[in-house]
């Protein structure tokens, strides 16, 4: 099974040509005749509507359905061979695939024709998936390979699945739209006022400076836009922003300039990268950047809902502002970045106030009380962001508002780079911030504020980072397990868990099994933490899904995102 089986993709299988009865295996050759006698304008619209399809149903869960809709529609021939594989839990249909087809058909069809006929469609999935799924080896011979080479395959497919990890990340829009309510329209938190001295009330605010657009009126054009895909249309009209939802021009106009590329500058850009990298399938900065492609007849075509839903909602107008600050004035720029990585460390904090509140005994411990308790006159002491302790169990936690380098991301980055991530930025640095502050809890104690350590204290050392950060994979949970085994091995037996990094979904996670199960937080991150260090690696994800299978949104987050929503719904 290649890299499409694993669990980072949909969490169950995909079916490539090689399932499919007969020597064909849609290569990409197979699908350039394909894309010659199909229009792309058609094919554009057809493949669009079919991953909003699918992007929906992640979220209605609903994803069986859509796949049965799709494959009743092929020809008996092909229904009689992929009808099975179906029935036996192997999906036809990846977000990924149907991403490459887009581009494949801005590259090699031409604007005018018709669009793919079902069959032609499922082949170009099915090839796609094959192509993908390709690990560039007899996959049988694997353990007949030398150990240097088996090294270097495992080393290929750990950054490859990081690079999906974040590709297959998912944003229902509630949620999302609670961040963007106490990230964006919050006040500035007030614990530290220095660090946001001169910005304004919120970051909002300096939003609509360096935008010239309000910040409600910029996320309520995205809703709409998210209005017209979920109801059917890929393919809108600017015109309907500006009469059905009275979107203003100037909103119009940010859009065109920050958040659109015209189909033909699109092409251009697929072309170049595929002759500069030798992967190109995860490249999707360009789409990600600007989720609107602007048609021949200036309609914007929304290739995936899921780009256009993170560009409004999420953190990349954070990068539109500091861009254009930094043109201005680069000093209040940088504040602003350090103003926006202070909102998400205060974010990390108000989950674990929200979770003492549900689970006995928890306590939050902050930086500040700590660096109080093991200040000297000789030195600060390195000193993680957050501590949460309850019974014999401390969480530490250490925030750090850091995006995942667009290299790894994408899938053009090596193992090298990937390992420079592991080293440079979490076991050198950010793993060390944690280690300091193990190291002077166990020589120095702690017991205020009904938190205390004791010769029973376990340590559970976590790096917190937005959902655009480093996710976890199996494969990067066996490296870093492997990278800090002697540091933990330094530490008395089962007194410190090997440290990893979650993202603030997976927070967001568990803080709604806690409330919709009832979870001890603090004891499921301790177990999941043991079973990696003393047994097999294994996600967070993946550990959680075994016992709960459901990821439970917190009252929390739908009460925030369901009033942003209807906010900006009667504006």
């Amino acid at each position: 099974m290649g890299l499409l089986g694993t669990p980072v993709t949909i969490g169950k299988r995909l079916m490539t040509a090689r399932d499919i009865p007969g020597p064909e295996l849609f290569d990409l050759g197979f699908r350039k005749l394909i894309w010659a006698q199909t229009g792309r304008d058609a094919a554009l619209e057809q493949i669009a509507r079919l991953v909003a399809a699918v992007d929906l149903s992640v979220i209605h869960d609903n994803r069986e359905s859509v796949e049965r809709n799709f494959v009743e529609s092929l020809s008996d021939e092909l229904h009689t061979a992929v009808g099975p594989l179906l029935g036996r839990g192997i999906a036809l249909l990846s977000p990924l695939s149907l991403y490459v087809m887009i581009k494949e058909a801005v590259e090699f069809s031409p604007a005018e024709g018709p669009m793919l006929s079902a069959d032609e469609l499922a082949k170009c999935i099915l090839g796609v998936s094959h192509d993908l799924d390709d690990l560039g080896f007899d996959e049988q011979a694997f353990p007949t390979f030398s150990q240097e080479r088996q090294r270097e395959v495992q080393d290929q497919v750990t950054a490859t699945d990081v690079a999906l990890a974040s590709f297959f990340r998912n944003d229902p829009l509630e949620v999302i739209a609670a961040q963007a309510e106490y990230v964006w329209r919050q006040p500035w938190p007030v614990e530290e006022p220095h660090r946001t001295k001169g910005l304004g009330e919120s970051p909002a605010e300096v939003f609509q400076e360096a935008m010239g657009v309000a910040y409600d009126d910029f996320i309520r054009a995205g809703w709409a836009i998210w209005d017209q895909v979920q109801s059917g249309t890929v393919r809108i009209d600017p015109e309907l922003l500006r009469s059905q939802y009275a979107i203003g021009e100037p909103v119009v106009r940010t859009l065109i300039e920050h958040c659109s590329i015209t189909v033909e500058n699109l092409k251009a850009e697929l072309e170049r990268q595929r002759a500069e990298y030798q992967a190109a399938d995860l490249l999707r900065f360009h789409l990600q950047w600007r989720p609107l492609v602007v048609m021949p007849d200036q309609t914007w075509l929304v290739p995936r809902l899921q780009f256009a839903v993170q560009r409004f909602f999420g953190d990349l107008p954070a990068w539109d502002v500091k861009e254009t600050l930094e043109t201005i004035d680069p000093g209040r720029a940088g504040r602003f970045w350090q103003g926006m990585a202070f909102v998400f460390e205060q974010r990390v904090g108000d989950v674990l106030t929200r979770l003492s509140t549900s689970e006995p005994g928890g306590v939050v411990v902050t930086e500040t009380s700590m660096k109080l308790k093991f200040k000297s006159k000789s030195k600060t002491p390195k000193i993680c962001d957050w501590g949460f302790n309850s019974g014999q169990i401390w969480l530490l936690l250490e925030v750090n508002n850091r995006r995942l380098n667009q290299n790894l991301a994408e899938g053009t980055g090596s193992f090298v780079d990937l390992k420079k991530e592991i080293t440079g930025y979490l076991a050198e640095t950010k793993f060390n911030q944690l280690y300091s502050t193990i190291d002077l809890l166990l020589k120095r104690g702690w017991n205020a504020g009904h938190a205390k350590v004791d010769s029973a204290t376990t340590f559970v050392p976590l790096v917190i980072v937005p959902d655009t950060g480093l996710h976890s994979t199996f494969l990067l949970e066996n490296e870093i397990k492997n990278t800090v085994r002697t540091r933990i091995q330094s530490y008395p037996r089962l007194r410190v868990m090997p440290p990893t990094v979650i993202t603030w979904r997976d927070l967001l996670v568990l803080e709604g099994l806690a409330e919709k199960h009832g979870i001890n937080v603090c004891d499921v991150l301790r177990e999941w933490r043991f079973t990696v260090g003393a047994h097999y690696p294994v996600t967070l994800g993946d550990f959680l899904f075994e016992k709960w299978p459901e990821r439970p949104r917190s009252s929390f987050e739908l009460t925030t995102g369901n009033s942003l929503l209807a906010l900006i719904q009667r504006a």
